[in-house]
């Protein structure tokens, strides 16, 4: 019996080129660092990869320690999503 699948899509099933990405929207190379510092290359992000991190702490983290963002706006974006 399957008791247990463990699934890693990122890089893996599927590509996620998060810089060809941002560049495709028209940002420029400082925004796109910029971007990928609050993102991609933030150690929250790679808590959150890792599943040490909910989508709600990843949240709280980005916004304000112990506040509940987002509570009422609807779906959020799942990870690597474009938001």
């Amino acid at each position: 019996m399957i008791r247990t699948i463990i699934s890693d899509i990122g890089n893996v099933l599927s590509g996620f080129t998060w810089y060809d990405f941002y560049k495709s929207k028209g940002y420029s190379e400082e925004m796109v660092e910029r971007l990928a510092k609050a993102t991609v290359k933030s150690d929250a992000w790679k808590e959150y990869d890792r599943g040490v991190l909910s989508e709600e702490e990843i949240y709280c983290k980005r916004s304000g320690a112990g506040r509940r963002p987002l509570q009422n706006a609807g779906k959020r974006p799942r990870h690597h999503e474009a938001i």
